[in-house]
């Protein structure tokens, strides 16, 4: 199945992206406030739909939104780290222009596909979710705004995740 194989790939492009993001943030935040940032795959309608797309699953509240501080822009720079990462965020906001013309329609899709399994559009909604997601907590709003992390932490030991839901069970 082509899509699920698309799918995969933009997760596995977008995670290998990821430890590059710290390194580019600043000049990321230099390039978007001194010279206007010149996008490198998506056209001005794809970014368009990205920034509301990746706005839908991080919307703005008392901190700011994914479009606000530039999910879109970094996805952009994720997706011209090869040709074929390109082509399939392009094939995947294709898609997502395909199934609504309009921003309510588009919110429909993403809530019908966001609770399907094995479609071609959940895999596209994980992908754009966990894109969108990993994204914005790499950048200083989503670090210091929203989780309040200010990298000066200091902890003796992690107890890891204490959320009972969480836990493996030793039964199996």
């Amino acid at each position: 199945m082509e899509n699920r194989r698309t799918a995969i790939k933009i997760l596995a492009s977008t995670a290998a992206a990821l430890p590059i993001l710290g390194q580019e943030h600043a000049a990321h935040t230099a390039a978007t406030t001194a010279v206007k940032y010149v996008p490198k795959v998506f056209d001005v309608k794809q970014l368009e739909l990205l920034a509301e797309l990746t706005e839908r699953i991080i919307p703005r509240t008392d901190t700011p939104g994914a479009a606000d501080v530039g999910v879109p822009l970094l996805i952009d720079r994720i997706a011209n780290r090869t040709s074929e990462s390109a082509a399939q965020w392009k094939e995947m906001l294709a898609w997502f222009a395909g199934e609504g013309q309009t921003p309510d329609q588009r919110l429909a899709v993403l809530q019908r596909i966001s609770t399907e399994t094995g479609t071609p559009g959940a895999l596209y909604f994980k992908a754009l979710k966990d894109a969108t997601i990993d994204t914005y907590y790499a950048t200083k709003a989503g670090l210091e705004k929203e989780l309040d992390w200010h990298g000066n932490t200091f902890l003796p030991d992690y107890p890891g995740c204490t959320h009972p839901e969480h836990q493996i069970s030793d039964k199996g």
